[in-house]
């Protein structure tokens, strides 16, 4: 069974058509990626797949079940968490918390029993704050568990989105533009950790412009152009594929 599937998944926004007709199947334990150019619609592919939207038609499964009608914090409790293209961390507030605040909807007491400060509310938190700190070390922010998020230089502030979704303990994690404005190294970095994030079973689909380190990462490929899937497959049938070539570089002239 896959783990996700898209069939004939559309989203219109009034006259527009964003997301048109989409089939797509991610299997388990994998790197996939999402390219196309500027307004291909991919970040709202990814709003489809976290609540954000509901399809104007077509369905989406996630492993077997449905999504249709769920809230964004029951999509992320079933297992599907995601990052932003643009970073969205409570800045004031220190990288631990930031990570709890992650964890929230797998806590399993109730919220009177953490205001009351329960002997099961105390435990649950000590192991939650333990889980945050191992998921801080995975991601390589050792030591920054009690700065300010915004303190924090800005390849280390998409560290920490990442962590915190992690901290959900997803099945499948979405990284939206994961290494937009990250230098060249920082770039290695995050690629090394989505092997790593592979490697400990979580399957990863990315939105990304980076496409050396689409091609480097991926195992699976789709190609969205105004809205329409135009190719998929393995990075190197994408990256030879002539309707990829004219969506990105234009139509030769004749």
């Amino acid at each position: 069974m896959s783990l996700l599937e898209a069939r004939k998944v559309t989203r219109r926004f009034g006259g527009l058509t964003a997301v048109s007709a989409v089939d797509f199947r991610l299997e388990p334990g994998i790197v996939a990626s999402v390219i196309g150019p500027n307004g291909a619609g991919k970040t709202t592919f990814f709003n489809l797949l976290a609540g954000v939207y509901e399809p104007s038609e077509g369905s989406l499964l996630f492993q077997g079940q449905p999504l249709a009608g769920l809230t964004t914090h029951q999509i992320v409790r079933r297992g599907l968490a995601r990052t932003f293209q643009n970073i969205r961390l409570f800045g004031p507030m220190s990288v631990l918390e930031n990570l709890l605040i992650g964890m929230h909807t797998q806590m399993k007491t109730s919220v009177i029993s953490q205001w009351l400060n329960t002997p099961a509310g105390r435990a649950e938190e000590k192991a939650a704050r333990v889980k945050c700190l191992e998921t801080l070390d995975f991601v390589g922010l050792q030591g920054e568990a009690h700065k300010a998020a915004n303190s924090l230089p800005y390849g280390h502030q998409r560290l920490v989105e990442i962590a915190r979704a992690l901290a959900s303990d997803p099945k499948l994690l979405l990284l939206d533009e994961p290494a937009a404005g990250m230098n060249p190294s920082e770039t290695h970095e995050l690629t090394e950790l989505i092997g790593r994030i592979r490697d400990k079973g979580i399957t990863v689909l990315l939105i990304e412009h980076d496409i050396k380190l689409v091609m480097e990462i991926s195992q699976q490929v789709m190609v969205l152009d105004h809205g329409h899937k135009i190719s998929e497959g393995t990075p190197e049938h994408v990256s030879k594929d002539p309707k990829v070539i004219e969506a990105y570089l234009g139509a030769p002239e004749e």
